[in-house]
C-alpha cells in the first residue's frame, strides 16, 4: 500500500509492507482515469528501487491511463472493465 503522504507517527514510511529494493510488483487499483495516481506510485517505487511489472485496475474510465503509463514508465496496463462498455 502506498500512502498519499507521510504520517508523523508509526514507521513514517510512504509504503506499508515489506518491499525491499529489487522487488518486482503488480499495482492494482479500483478505478483509473488519466493515470496520475498510478504514475505517482510508479515514481515512488522507482525511487525505492522497486520495479513495477504492470498495473491493473477494476474500472478504466478511458482517460488514457494505459497510454500515459506506457509512455512514461514502460508499464503494461490491464483494466478489467472499460466504462464505455456499460
Amino acid at each position: 500500500m502506498i500512502r498519499k503522504e507521510l504520517k508523523p507517527f508509526g514507521k513514517s514510511s510512504i509504503i506499508e509492507g515489506n518491499l525491499p529494493s529489487g522487488s518486482r510488483v503488480l499495482l492494482i487499483d479500483d478505478v483509473t482515469g488519466a493515470g496520475s495516481a498510478a504514475a505517482r506510485c510508479c515514481e515512488i517505487l522507482h525511487e525505492l528501487g522497486i520495479e513495477v511489472e504492470g498495473y491493473s485496475s477494476i474500472v478504466d474510465r478511458q482517460e488514457q491511463a494505459g497510454h500515459n503509463l506506457r509512455e512514461q514508465f514502460g508499464v503494461e496496463w490491464l483494466p478489467l472493465v472499460l466504462i464505455g462498455e456499460y
